[in-house]
């Protein structure tokens, strides 16, 4: 079995190391400063603008339509490069991607795929760890934003 990029990857690989010469943010390794998360929606616009972020996402989403293993390389290079992980959408975007309907996937993830919208899931707090019937945080909406109260841990 050969484990080695095919010739479309390489080139990916190589377009991809080039890039990152001129556009690694150098930010931070540690995701406790505050140095690093003021980064982040940059570095998630930069990598997205450069070709390197939704990759694997649907194009009808704004994403690539690409094979998975293109993220994989995205994450070999930037390490080797010491540049900062991609943006991490975790489960929320799983979630809306599968399950939403067409309307949903639509209005949320194009936002989020190419770095506008900036969404975070918090379900643990201080005095209800993950018991989701012992949440206190709220959100009580005020004009066309939402007051949020309440403590989140782990998010």
């Amino acid at each position: 079995m050969d484990f080695g990029d095919s010739p479309e990857e390489a080139a990916f690989r190589a377009r991809l190391r080039a890039w990152l010469v001129d556009h690694n943010p150098h930010l931070p390794a540690s995701s406790t400063s505050d140095e690093y998360w003021e980064g982040q929606p940059a570095w998630h616009q930069a990598l997205y603008d450069g070709g390197f972020f939704g990759l694997s996402w649907p194009v009808e989403v704004g994403g690539q339509g690409l094979p998975s293993v293109y993220d994989v390389i995205v994450d070999d290079e930037l390490a080797a490069a010491g540049a900062p992980p991609r943006p991490s959408l975790g489960y929320l975007v799983l979630g809306i991607l599968h399950h939403g309907n067409e309307d949903v996937r639509a209005r949320f993830l194009p936002g989020i795929v190419n770095g506008r919208d900036r969404w975070c899931q918090g379900f643990s707090e201080p005095d209800a760890g993950s018991d989701l019937a012992s949440l206190r945080t709220r959100a009580v909406r005020d004009g066309d934003d939402y007051v949020i109260t309440g403590h989140k841990v782990w998010t």
